[in-house]
């Protein structure tokens, strides 16, 4: 067997090439065995994956059932860091968490959008909006939203819009100009095929 340690992607790399692992393997120092068709991966002499070789380089060979395990890693540890951070605003935040995931709605984008609308108006004003909508049950980032435009509706100060972000293909974009004769010519021909 030859020694090789996971990578934090969950891969390892052997002969030039690189390999998928199962996600709870990255880092770990593993061994790997091989025949001239398939690659098998050990965990202190258990196996935990194989593939089959590949004789070329710079190759890279992924189990889906691997990479799957990586995605479903990755979701739950944004998931947790949202919560995580939506938490750290107090103990009114903690209640109001009790409520809000008690509702039928996908509750890490709705701490992800309070969490955002901190950014924009602070953590004092996004605290105490929290505590009016605990107060009258009213559970959602865009109740949040609008108990903050309210108060400062009410004080007279401005309201900050969230600027909307496009895609990043789509901001990058770039349309040639056109004259507008050119849709002269369209429109001459719509009018000569009425006549």
């Amino acid at each position: 067997p030859v020694p090789v340690k996971g990578s934090s992607d969950c891969r390892i790399k052997f002969d030039s090439n690189i390999y998928s692992i199962p996600p709870r393997y990255a880092n770990q120092v593993l061994s790997v065995k091989a025949t001239k068709d398939e690659v098998f991966i050990y965990y202190k002499n258990k196996l935990i994956t194989k593939h089959s070789r590949s004789w070329g380089k710079y190759k890279v060979i992924e189990d889906p059932r691997n990479c799957r395990g990586l995605l479903e890693l990755k979701k739950k540890a944004i998931v947790s860091k949202i919560k995580d951070e939506f938490l750290s605003l107090g103990k009114v935040a903690q209640e109001y968490f009790k409520g809000l995931s008690n509702k039928d709605c996908h509750l890490p984008n709705e701490l992800a959008r309070i969490l955002k609308l901190r950014h924009i108006y602070g953590v004092s004003e996004i605290g105490q909006a929290i505590g009016d909508a605990l107060k009258y049950s009213a559970y959602g980032a865009s109740y949040i939203e609008n108990i903050i435009i309210a108060n400062r509706t009410r004080r007279g100060e401005p309201i900050i819009h969230q600027e909307i972000s496009l895609p990043e293909k789509l901001a990058n974009t770039q349309v040639e100009e056109r004259h507008p004769s050119i849709y002269d010519i369209l429109l001459n021909e719509e009018e000569d095929g009425q006549s």
